[in-house]
């Protein structure tokens, strides 16, 4: 499948169900090279299969990404977004735009996939301030990306 805008943009607005509460995302760590990654894989309503991979570093609690990819040709796994802490500085290659550091959301530009001058995908990014640690920001993708869970999110979650 081709990266288009629009394709991004119908595979992050399908409908999407992970059977697991939200507090059962993170109960089963993996330690790798300096964070604590929990990983999921699911599907659409159309069979297609992403994957929610969710890491943060062990000593630096604002370096985190929660990250939505799907999987085209077996296992060929994309990014689609990215929720990043602030941890560090970021800038647009593509734009004339400051760099900033600032909790940050990366998503899947067209213009990115088909520039030769960028080596990911999902390197474009927008600054926010809709959420301001890990577990806030796995919320805002859950719901920005169409995911539903078991049970609801509890609004506390977004203070932790």
């Amino acid at each position: 499948m081709m990266l288009t805008d629009k394709n991004v943009e119908t595979l992050l607005n399908s409908p999407k169900k992970l059977n697991l509460f939200f507090e059962d995302l993170f109960q089963k760590p993996k330690q790798k090279f300096g964070h604590t990654e929990f990983e999921f894989d699911f599907f659409d309503e159309s069979d297609i299969k992403f994957g929610l991979k969710l890491r943060i570093n062990n000593s630096n609690k604002s370096n985190f990404s929660a990250i939505l990819g799907f999987y085209s040709d077996g296992n060929n796994y994309n990014i689609l977004t990215r929720y990043n802490g602030n941890s560090h500085w970021h800038k647009n290659l593509l734009h004339n735009s400051p760099d900033f550091k600032d909790f940050h959301i990366h998503i899947v530009k067209e213009e990115y996939v088909q520039s030769p001058k960028i080596r990911r995908n999902e390197s474009y990014a927008e600054p926010t301030d809709r959420y301001d640690n890990f577990r806030s920001a796995t919320i805002c993708l859950i719901k920005d990306c169409n995911i539903t869970l078991k049970g609801e999110i509890e609004p506390e979650l977004f203070n932790e």
